[in-house]
């Protein structure tokens, strides 16, 4: 079982994390707020986990 991430597959999740937290770097960099960067990737905003 692996783990899946805007179309590309991760064997670990330790490995998709640094992607998934990039994603959503450059989400608040585009203006999106908060809230709607961490739904986009997938994550709460009050624990940032999935």
């Amino acid at each position: 079982m692996g783990y899946e991430f805007e179309g590309m597959e991760y064997a670990r999740l330790a490995d998709m994390r640094p992607v998934r937290r990039q994603r959503y770097v450059e989400l608040l960099d585009r203006g999106l707020n908060f809230t709607q960067a961490a739904h986009v990737v997938g994550v709460s905003k009050r624990t940032g986990n999935a």
